[in-house]
């Protein structure tokens, strides 16, 4: 949810769309770089916040366009707007929010806050007020100062404000909220060093307005949407608070220079061994596009990236050959999972509302597919995928009939029958040419191509991670222990009974296999299995995701749990890269900017180690 405080800010160049009087230019769909202004007039007398909007003051203080979708700029399904004016007092906005058909049903029952407000007042996004507000009348504000590591952040709870909420009754049939805030001049001082309180004429502000929103139409619907990313701490997407002045006002936009100003701290700052590759946001999902994608040694093959709002396909040299979002393409509303299977990339996901559910196919050229009953797609909505390798994936979900567990099998054929299944599906890999090894909460299966059962084994704590190793696959309990079953489907002990709890699995590329568990990584053998206690003295280590290299090293993407991953210490996520007998490790404490929370992609393309952070895609030169 955007309401949950990330201290991660970006300042991006945007262009400015020309407003017409008096309120807010809506964002131009084919153009998501630029930004709505709002023109805040002067109010002559005093406002006393109590929800009602009752000062004669309000009727002279436009409305703003309606909110949209946060990261794509789409209609909201809800009307949200907000109004605001200032005076010798301080700074007031209204922000109405418009209920579903049940009036008396709470904003946003399950969070605490449902009214946001981003206020940047010197424009640079280097201090940055977030406030927000719960439909009860509760209130949180923080000053965010700083960059990169949150060891350089500093924060002021608390500012002084008044906010009073009421819920009057509307003539569209659907309840209305509004809040009606107001910020005193002293309280936002700590803004901008420079700014003039009350603003000059002329003066303008970077901001923005969010309503999170619960329920049946859950989501985040904002003022600006912040180009293709859910994230709301994206200040270079904000739109424009323009005050008009006591004296002469302003009545229009037109003379008002409305250009963002640089802040070189907020740039790409590449360390000595992280290079940026692309700019692209938020990149969940990497894999090499071609027939053959699993040869991922060569320096030619384009590379397919997901966010969970994009799929844009890069050449090998990290340039862009093109960019899709659900305004452009029939995409889902939120990417959950992606699979490559010969030369199509299937995308699932779900939307809210009815909105984008679903599964589509995606070509080498940009071109989607949303797929149906005509193609053998059997359910339609929160379906998950999982990639088996080049030529197949599988999708599973709980049918709302039966409430049981079914997985379809994707070739480079279509889409097979569905398979009931014995337990949620947790994970899934490739076993020999034509088997499938599926691990459920009830244990571990093998499956022939068409989707017959071979053999299950029920194991305690089911199988949470599974991975092709040799002619077999390994898999990990959700309790204890490591199993290995063969295209026979026998399930057996790997390599033996162990009583360790691991996480995940992760193949070496050499028919052996490693496991990863909270203080260190194990390297498996079909006979022995060799515990690396926190390398490099790293006490606490987890593993986040692993891959191996061309030439026989492996390369972990890890973290210190419980630890700041924000500071540029030994506590933040990095890279450990060993051959089994050296390890070496690269860290960001030189710079690299980003939110390294976690490697939602850490994978070997064209020879090169890619990972991602909120900022864009690195390359690894060691």
């Amino acid at each position: 949810m955007t309401s949950t405080i990330m201290p991660v800010l970006l300042l991006a160049a945007a262009s400015f769309a020309s407003c017409a009087l008096g309120g807010s230019t809506p964002p131009d769909k084919a153009d998501s770089e630029k930004l709505p202004a709002y023109l805040v007039r002067f109010a002559g007398q005093s406002i006393h916040p109590d929800g009602h909007l009752d000062e004669k003051a309000w009727d002279s203080a436009p409305w703003s366009h309606d909110f949209v979708w946060i990261d794509a700029g789409d209609p909201a399904p809800l009307r949200s707007r907000f109004k605001a004016l200032y005076n010798s007092e301080g700074l007031y906005f209204a922000c109405e929010y418009e209920l579903d058909d049940d009036a008396s049903r709470e904003l946003d029952p399950n969070f605490p806050y449902a009214c946001e407000i981003m206020l940047d007042a010197g424009g640079t996004g280097r201090r940055v007020l977030e406030y927000a507000a719960s439909p009860d009348g509760s209130q949180f504000s923080i000053i965010w100062h700083g960059r990169l590591a949150l060891s350089q952040w500093t924060s002021e709870l608390n500012i002084n404000t008044h906010v009073g909420v009421s819920r009057p009754a509307s003539d569209t049939g659907h309840g209305t909220i509004i809040f009606e805030i107001e910020f005193p001049w002293d309280s936002l001082k700590t803004l901008d060093d420079h700014a003039f309180l009350p603003p000059k004429k002329g003066d303008a502000w970077r901001a923005n307005f969010s309503r999170v929103e619960q329920g049946e139409n859950a989501g985040d619907f904002t003022w600006a949407p912040m180009g293709d990313v859910y994230y709301v701490h994206n200040p270079g997407h904000y739109g424009w608070l323009v005050f008009a002045g006591q004296t002469d006002p302003l009545t229009d936009l037109s003379t008002v220079d409305l250009k963002p100003k640089p802040d070189v701290d907020l740039q790409i700052n590449e360390s000595p061994h992280f290079h940026l590759f692309n700019q692209t946001m938020w990149a969940l999902w990497m894999m090499p596009w071609s027939p053959s994608h699993e040869d991922a040694n060569t320096t030619s093959q384009p590379i397919f990236v997901a966010g969970n709002t994009f799929v844009t396909l890069l050449n090998p040299d990290g340039s862009a050959r093109w960019k899709i979002t659900r305004r452009t393409a029939d995409l889902p509303q939120f990417i959950r999972a992606v699979a490559l299977v010969g030369d199509k990339l299937y995308v699932s996901g779900d939307g809210k509302n009815g909105m984008g559910q679903g599964m589509v196919r995606i070509d080498s050229t940009g071109q989607s597919h949303r797929l149906g009953n005509q193609d053998g797609y059997v359910f339609h909505f929160n379906a998950r995928i999982i990639s088996l390798g080049a030529n197949a994936a599988l999708i599973y979900w709980k049918d709302d009939a039966d409430f049981k567990d079914h997985f379809q099998l994707i070739t480079t054929n279509g889409l097979q029958p569905p398979v009931q299944t014995n337990g949620k599906v947790l994970c899934a890999a490739r076993l020999g040419s034509d088997r499938i090894a599926v691990g459920t909460s009830d244990g571990f299966s093998c499956y022939d191509s068409n989707g017959k059962l071979i053999k299950s084994t029920r194991i305690a704590g089911g199988i949470t991670s599974a991975a092709p190793v040799a002619d077999a696959v390994v898999g990990v309990s959700g309790q204890v222990g490591i199993y290995r079953i063969t295209a026979d489907g026998d399930c057996n002990y790997y390599p033996f009974a162990l009583r360790t709890k691991f996480d995940a699995i992760y193949p070496d590329g050499q028919g052996n296999c490693w496991a990863s568990y909270i203080g260190g990584v194990a390297f498996i053998t079909h006979n022995n299995i060799k515990y690396y206690n926190s390398p490099l003295n790293l006490a606490g280590l987890q593993v986040m995701d692993a891959v191996h290299t061309p030439d026989g090293k492996m390369v972990f993407s890890a973290k210190i749990p419980n630890a700041d991953l924000y500071e540029t210490t030994d506590n933040s996520a990095f890279l450990l890269i060993t051959d089994g007998k050296h390890w070496q490790r690269y860290g960001f404490a030189d710079g690299l900017p980003g939110q390294f929370t976690q490697f939602d992609s850490l994978v070997v393309i064209n020879g090169n180690i890619l990972f991602n952070s909120h900022k864009g895609i690195f390359k690894l030169t060691p």
